[in-house]
């Protein structure tokens, strides 16, 4: 437009210098009326390309902070991983696959009522055992504080409560451990032996359970005060593989300038394990017990020279947020699972993007 009123008043033997200049002031005057929808307008073109893609932008200016983000924050099951766990195999404290570990795994699995999960689906794929034998009477359903679930059934009235979870928490609670049928011995006695075993078993990039019960008479209701005492029967190992392709988009988010750190409640073997599988490469990981005993100005510094989180709860995992938006860093979030509600929040107003 202002080439054509240029060359207008030429045409109209206008004075050249006097044009160029009526022209040039006309740019300086347009300019900051017509950016705000000459940015409207191509970010418009953006979320087009990005709907053909897939992406679904929800507000225009998201796409903007998505060109400025200098950090990725990802949760690993089902997002760098499949999310969908299979059952790898299980075993008592001998180093055998007891039928009794698979039987109240499954008993656990099949009779807890929260939110149906990956886990619980993968233990019952594997069960071949007859379950209508027992009756269910209570439940202490899963918290991310305890990391462990409870169920309490009975069979030819024998109570007993079967608790399964996170191998630290479980190995919490328990006072002896059965190391053959029948034959039960001190805890203290095999502790470094488990916690041994368990490393094993998470460095090869198993998620490693514990599994305890305990005989509870004829008592037919459960609290959380009944979770002590209790006998640990053995472990039970799931695989969640990384999915096709993620080292390869890994690679190529760093060559674009983007940073990637990993924020997992899974265990810290685990998470290291799967890290170096799909090509991220970090000799430190911090748990969400160290980072529970942080002050705010240490957390600002440790999180931003760490790639790999494990062992997180989901408000360690908002705090992480925020503390890498306070050092200056434009930070996204990735994650579809309940705990990532307020790491996603926490990040909500950088961009807001649904990839169908």
């Amino acid at each position: 437009m202002l080439l054509s009123i240029f060359a207008i008043n030429v045409f109209l033997d206008r004075p050249i210098l006097d044009s160029f200049l009526f022209s040039l002031a006309l740019a300086v005057g347009l300019t900051p009326q017509l950016l705000p929808a000459i940015i409207s307008v191509n970010l418009s073109h953006g979320a087009r390309e990005m709907a053909q893609n897939k992406v679904i932008v929800k507000r225009l200016a998201s796409i903007e902070n998505l060109g400025s983000m200098n950090l990725l924050c990802s949760d690993k099951t089902g997002t760098l991983t499949e999310g969908e766990l299979q059952l790898h195999s299980y075993q008592d404290l001998k180093g055998e696959k007891g039928e009794k570990v698979l039987l109240y795994a499954s008993l656990n699995a099949y009779y807890q009522k929260g939110f149906e999960n990956p886990i619980d689906r993968a233990i019952l794929v594997q069960n071949k055992l007859d379950l209508a034998q027992y009756e269910k009477f209570d439940e202490i359903p899963y918290d991310f504080v305890r990391k462990r679930l409870s169920i309490l059934v009975s069979k030819n009235g024998k109570n007993l409560m079967i608790t399964k979870g996170a191998f630290p928490n479980i190995l919490a609670i328990c006072s002896l451990a059965e190391v053959e049928p029948g034959k039960l011995v001190e805890i203290s006695d095999l502790k470094e032996r488990i916690e041994q075993q368990f490393e094993e078993f998470s460095e090869k990039g198993l998620r490693t359970l514990g599994l305890a019960y305990r005989d509870l008479d004829q008592q037919s209701t459960i609290g959380k005060e009944q979770e002590a005492g209790m006998i640990f029967l053995g472990f039970f190992f799931l695989f969640d593989p990384p999915k096709p392709g993620i080292a390869k988009t890994i690679a190529s988010m760093e060559q674009l300038g983007i940073s990637l750190k990993i924020i997992t409640g899974n265990n810290r073997f685990v998470a290291a394990s799967i890290c170096g599988e799909i090509g991220l490469k970090s000799s430190r990981v911090i748990t969400g017990s160290e980072l529970h005993q942080m002050s705010s100005e240490a957390m600002i510094k440790q999180v931003n020279d760490t790639d790999i989180f494990a062992e997180v709860e989901p408000n360690h995992k908002e705090s992480i947020i925020l503390a890498l938006k306070k050092s200056g860093n434009v930070v996204g979030y990735m994650g579809d699972g309940i705990n990532d509600a307020s790491a996603l929040h926490a990040a909500v107003w950088e961009f807001r993007l649904t990839v169908l």
